[in-house]
């Protein structure tokens, strides 16, 4: 029964945290996807499958269900992901850490911090979730805020998606 569950809740997280996703217009060739729509751009996948949709970018190392990665790019006005606070038109790196921190106030062991990946300024959220664990980095891109999602179930599944999402952090570049 618990499996069940966990499989129904990272459905519903998915549709949560990312509402209505766009269709697919991306080329994924030889582990780099390249985001054809508003703002364009291109990241190593890791190796993990994909799917059809572009904003949020899905990828998975077998099903949705044992992890998953969102990409996404927001516009300023709209909220950080689906029910969350509101980008600011300014975008910097120093007010993306406490409209991630809102988001996230309800997860279980947050930590905040701000990294440099990719040679830009990143938020980085650690937390638990139940039976999951959560990382999230956001970050100024062309007017844009990236965020960059890893939700799996806790042990291997995690270890390998924190290694593949601050791949794909490095590597996101605009089109």
């Amino acid at each position: 029964m618990r499996s069940s569950n966990f499989k129904a809740s990272i459905a519903f997280l998915a549709l949560f945290f990312f509402g209505c996703a766009s269709p697919a217009q991306n080329n994924v060739n030889t582990g780099v996807a390249v985001l054809s729509d508003s703002p364009a751009i291109e990241f190593k996948t890791g190796g993990w499958s994909y799917t059809n949709t572009t904003n949020p970018f899905l990828l998975t190392p077998d099903y949705l269900t044992n992890a998953m990665i969102g990409v996404s790019r927001l516009k300023p006005g709209e909220p950080l992901l689906k029910g969350g606070p509101i980008i600011s038109t300014s975008l910097t790196t120093a007010e993306i850490s406490p409209l991630l921190a809102d988001r996230l106030s309800s997860k279980t062991d947050l930590t905040l911090e701000t990294l440099t990946l990719g040679g830009r300024e990143v938020v980085h959220a650690i937390y638990k979730d139940n039976e999951k664990m959560g990382q999230e980095y956001a970050f100024v891109l062309n007017g844009f805020v990236v965020h960059v999602l890893l939700i799996a179930k806790s042990g291997s599944y995690y270890e390998a998606g924190s290694g593949v999402v601050v791949k794909i952090v490095e590597s996101i570049k605009a089109r």
